[in-house]
């Protein structure tokens, strides 16, 4: 009833912290435990506490489910499988080569030039990202990219090097920045 009473009055106070630091004490969050559990099941139901039992029982599983001597190599299920993942990437590729086939703006230039973390140099060039924040640089960048990606005598696989596609499709006659 007391802790009531504290967390009550913490939680109209102006300083919320002390309030989330005496919730953060309460409940299972003292019961956390960062190991494996130290007791099993015996084939006959009981509970085992003795270590080496414990260890020897983790061993035994943990060595039938590498160890598998009854495994069948389906090829059948291969091609399956090999088949709707193809699939699903060309559903995809028409879907996403919309976003990613569009123009870049000067906002999106804008927006990555200022979410670049500060005091870090993100680049072979080692040019710190609070330095690109002004108008000129964002500018400069704009037009440095759009000329890249707008280049007629680049090849497609370096336009690709330049934009990652987001699929990862190795195929890069399915991507359309020529």
């Amino acid at each position: 009833m007391r802790q009531q009473q504290e967390l009550l009055n913490l939680s109209t106070e102006n300083n919320t912290r002390d309030f989330w630091k005496k919730i953060g004490k309460l409940g299972i969050a003292n019961d956390r435990r960062s190991s494996i559990p130290m007791e099993v099941l015996t084939s006959e139901g009981n509970v085992c506490k003795d270590i080496k039992t414990v260890y020897d029982t983790w061993k035994c599983k943990y060595e039938h489910l590498f160890n598998v001597t009854d495994c069948k190599y389906d090829e059948d299920f291969l091609c399956t499988v090999q088949h709707q993942l193809e699939n699903e990437i060309m559903n995809l590729s028409g879907k996403e080569s919309e976003i990613l086939n569009n123009d870049i703006s000067y906002d999106d230039v804008e927006k990555a030039v200022y979410r670049a973390k500060l005091n870090k140099a993100g680049g072979l060039d080692q040019i710190c990202a609070e330095f690109l924040r002004n108008n000129s640089c964002v500018n400069i960048l704009f037009k440095i990219i759009n000329s890249l990606i707008n280049a007629q005598n680049m090849t497609i696989r370096q336009k690709v090097n330049i934009v990652k596609d987001k699929l990862n499709t190795v195929d890069a006659e399915k991507l359309a920045y020529a």
